[in-house]
């Protein structure tokens, strides 16, 4: 071995490692750009074939008349609304066609899910949600978010998988993680309600500031809840769950064949997801008519939110407030357990007594009026697969406006009509009278701002008039009167009116009480209104009665009734006035509108 020669030997050494080293790395790379290319291929195959699938949908459309020159209901952006979902359209059965391309797109999308890619999963979601297989879109998003809490949004789409399983509590925690993960400009949209507000409500959250929104936010949604009886708020799952939908379409082809834009957008989350698609007859004198899509929301829809008026007070909101109009909506819902919703569920009462006071419903399922009850729809009956078999529930919900305490209530499972009492402090709330039917696909509710003020020592109040069946007997509870309340504010033609009321605050010695029960009609026609001002007709007549009792039997407490027979009143509205006056001054009246119907 020669001495000279190490350098060369080293030389060698090292060319011959840095050779091996550049073959390893030229041996991992290839297999790495070849892996990400075939991924890249496998997600681009991915989204030909959802933009195939929704190519084809349309050309299997059920065809309908071209209404390319009928009047909009409002423009949206590019987008005609028209308010009576072409007239008796009802969801019917989907083309056998396009539900094979849609397992078929479904199994192109699992066949890339496995490169973790979040529109891959957005995709893979919605159709099968879209098919009806909520649990295991479900499943598939609970997957992806198995790493600990996951990312944002495989919590969102986690959350829409459960808003649409009926699990409302879970879809909301769901969502409420997913919002802590999103960045903050995101937070806002999916949290502000104001694209669901009519003019009145958008006013009011626009005078608002900044720094007070988030609190007010969620205030609205509080008082969206569609149903107190149904665990959750699924009006806030609803919104939440839509702004899901609208990501995964962001990038995606929609069935309307547009570039994605703030229209549809807005669409989107007033309305929801479409739940049907007609395609419109080509008409060959006008080109404008080919490829025309018609999406469709549920033709039972009604407006998410109350009118705007409701949230500057409501405590002091009328129940007509609360039934916003449908035929001008600027929001739609029908929810899965009762697209049918119906106002006027029954009669509310307030009962004073001190500081507190008794809050008495009495309800019943209203009859289905709607315009699709006069139809045959054969799919109209059917409950929604999370909801078949479910009790019918009715209850009654007090609201604290001010933040005075938890919302109270008193429900009954396996009820559709009844009567209900509530004792709650004096202040101001909202109450809220439901039933809940989701095997008939029906639900009633009432509500209607409540304000009690909490009586001085001494003071005499009377409660609010409760139409009953008939006269109570002696000793008669409020339960017993409660039990007994009628379900509506209306008598049929021929009815007796019977009526109870409580005196609250008598003193111990029993004095002469005296009433006097008047009814008169109120709403009066316009020339009869100026015959009365001009005198040349007489007053309207009114039906009253006088009578004369002792006081309460009990001290501090009285519950009456009285049971009378009217004359044959015209239908209409009358105003039914009761007035006691008694050793305390200045009378107590106590009122009730009650309409007369044939």
């Amino acid at each position: 071995m020669s001495i000279r020669f190490l350098p060369t030997v080293l030389l060698f050494l090292f060319l011959a490692l840095q050779a091996n080293t550049l073959a390893a790395q030229v041996a991992l790379r290839v297999p790495v750009d070849t892996v990400q290319a075939e991924a890249q291929t496998t997600i681009r195959d991915a989204r030909d074939a959802q933009r195939r699938f929704e190519i084809d949908r349309v050309r299997w459309l059920p065809a309908t008349a071209s209404r390319r020159y009928g009047a909009c209901d409002e423009m949206l952006g590019r987008m005609c609304l028209r308010n009576d979902e072409g007239g008796d359209w009802y969801p019917g059965p989907e083309d056998p066609r396009i539900t094979r391309a849609r397992e078929e797109l479904l199994v192109v999308l699992a066949a890339a899910g496995t490169l973790g890619d979040p529109w891959i999963l957005g995709q893979r979601v919605v159709y099968l949600g879209e098919a009806g297989r909520w649990d295991e879109a479900h499943s598939l998003a609970a997957a992806a978010c198995s790493g600990g809490d996951g990312d944002g949004w495989c919590r969102a789409l986690e959350g829409l998988a459960l808003h649409s399983l009926g699990r409302f509590l879970e879809s909301e925690s769901a969502f409420r993680v997913a919002l802590v993960l999103m960045d903050a400009e995101r937070t806002r949209s999916w949290n502000d309600p104001e694209p669901l507000l009519d003019s009145e409500g958008r006013a009011w959250w626009n005078s608002l500031s900044e720094s007070v929104r988030p609190d007010r936010a969620g205030f609205v949604w509080a008082l969206a809840d569609p149903f107190l009886l149904v665990p959750g708020n699924d009006g806030l799952t609803e919104f939440w769950s839509r702004w899901t939908v609208i990501e995964t379409r962001v990038a995606a082809r929609n069935t309307y064949g547009m570039r994605w834009g703030s229209d549809l957008e807005q669409l989107t989350a007033r309305y929801g997801w479409e739940v049907g698609w007609e395609r419109e007859e080509y008409l060959p004198l006008d080109p404008g008519t080919r490829g025309a899509v018609v999406g469709h929301h549920h033709p039972e829809s009604r407006p998410l939110l109350p009118d705007g008026g409701v949230f500057q007070d409501p405590a002091l909101a009328t129940e007509q407030a609360w039934i916003p109009d449908a035929f001008r909506p600027r929001s739609g819902y029908a929810p899965a357990y009762a697209p049918i919703v119906l106002p006027g569920a029954g009669q509310l009462a307030i009962f004073p007594r001190g500081n507190r006071f008794v809050l008495v419903g009495a309800l019943a399922l209203p009859e289905d009026t709607t315009f699709h009850a006069k139809h045959f729809h054969p799919n109209r009956e059917d409950a929604s697969p999370p909801w078949r078999g479910r009790a019918s529930e009715a209850g009654l919900f007090l609201i604290p406006v001010d933040g005075q305490g938890a919302t109270l209530a008193t429900r009954a499972v396996g009820r559709e009509q009844g009567g209900f009492t509530l004792e709650a402090p004096a202040g101001r709330w909202v109450a809220s009278l439901e039933v809940i039917a989701p095997e008939r696909r029906r639900a009633g509710r009432t509500r209607v701002g409540v304000v009690v003020a909490v009586a001085h020592p001494g003071q005499v109040t009377l409660s609010d008039l409760l139409l009953v069946d008939g006269a109570l007997p002696a000793g008669a509870s409020l339960e017993d009167a409660a039990a007994r309340a009628l379900p509506r504010n209306w008598l049929a033609q021929g009815e007796r009116l019977a009526i109870a009321w409580e005196l609250f605050g008598l003193e111990d010695d029993p004095e002469p009480l005296l009433y006097r029960l008047t009814v008169e009609k109120m709403d009066i026609g316009l020339l009869r209104r100026a015959g009365r001002w001009l005198r040349i007709l007489g007053s309207p007549r009114v039906w009253r009665v006088d009578w004369e009792e002792v006081g309460s039997e009990r001290p501090g407490l009285a519950l009456r009734s009285v049971e009378v027979d009217l004359p044959e009143l015209d239908p209409g509205s009358y105003e039914v006035r009761l007035e006691v006056r008694g050793g305390w001054g200045i009378p107590l009246v106590g009122t009730r509108t009650v309409e007369v119907r044939r």
